[in-house]
Formats: structure tokens, sequence, C-alpha cells
């Protein structure tokens, strides 16, 4: 009986045996192959947010330079909006002094905004641009006004604006800020 028990107590030691190898050999390649995948995710989430922060960048490094080029375009406009202003004192365009004269100054005050802010006092931050886009429809609410259908043709121009910054939500604002600004 002693001997059929060391027999069977041989064949259980060396069966635990052969399940207990695979056990831990599949447990030992399980933490491995579990610290290899964590450190292959890491370098995913490591590179992608590389990736994004070159990307958010260059929209801000964009977005800097969109709002120096709408303030150069705002004075550009302005310099037309001089013109225009001396062709109405010529009698080209017909539209009373006592009206021309507060748009022009308002216009002028909406045009050389973005100058001050960009150039002046260096704004670059996120509202800015919003900012400039109600500038511009701003003047093209003045002009649509005071220079009625000679305006039609900058119905697009707070809109032209906002294109520059590539960016959707802008142009949804300005374009509904233009048709709000000629429908009043």
């Amino acid at each position: 009986m002693l001997k059929k028990k060391r027999v069977i107590r041989g064949w259980i030691v060396s069966y635990m045996m052969i399940l207990f190898v695979p056990l831990i050999t599949i447990w030992v390649n399980y933490n491995y192959n579990a610290q290899v995948i964590q450190q292959e995710i890491m370098q995913a989430h490591e590179l992608i947010l590389g990736n994004l922060k070159s990307n958010i960048d260059i929209l801000l490094e964009n977005e800097k330079k969109a709002n120096r080029v709408v303030a150069q375009v705002m004075r550009t406009t302005w310099l037309v909006f001089i013109l225009i202003y001396i062709l109405d004192i010529v009698g080209i365009f017909r539209v009373p002094m006592r009206v021309m004269t507060p748009s022009f100054i308002v216009g002028s005050v909406l045009l050389l905004l973005p100058t001050i802010i960009t150039n002046v006092l260096k704004k670059e931050d996120g509202y800015v641009k919003y900012l400039y886009v109600i500038l511009a429809m701003a003047f093209v609410s003045i002009l649509s006004v005071t220079l009625t259908y000679h305006a039609v043709v900058v119905y697009v121009y707070p809109i032209g604006i906002a294109s520059l910054y590539f960016s959707r939500r802008l142009n949804l604002v300005a374009t509904g800020l233009t048709v709000v600004g000629v429908t009043i």
C-alpha cells in the first residue's frame, strides 16, 4: 500500500510539473508581451501627440500670419475708402456729406483697428480673428447704408477676411453676420 501511495504521489508530482511548466511559460510570455505592447502603445501615443502639436503650431502660426494679412488688407481697403470719399466730394457719388463724413470717420476707425491691434498692440489671441470679421462686417454694413447700391460688391468682404483663417466656424460667423448686417 505504501508503495502504491508512493507511485500515485510520484505521478501527481510529475503531472503537476508537466502542468506547471507550460503555465509558468505562458505567464512569463504574457507579462513580457504585455510590457512590449504597452511600450509600443506609449510610443504611438507620443508620435500622435508630436504630430498633433506640430499641426497645432502650424495652425497658430497661420493665424498670426493671417492677422497681419488682414490688417494689411483692411489698411488697403481704407485707402480705397479714402478714394471713395474723395470721389463723393468731387461729385461722382451722390451721397450727402452729412451722411458720408460720419460714415467715413466710423469706417476709417473700423478699418484701422486691426492695424492697431496687430501691429501696435501685438495681440495674437484667439478672439482677434473674430473681432476682425466683426469689424469687417460693421464696415460693410455702414458702407451698404451709405452707398446703397454701390456697395453690393463688398458684401463678401467679411467672408473673404474670414477665409484667410481656414476656419469653418469663422466663415459661418462671417456669413451670418454679413447677412444680418446687410439686411438691417
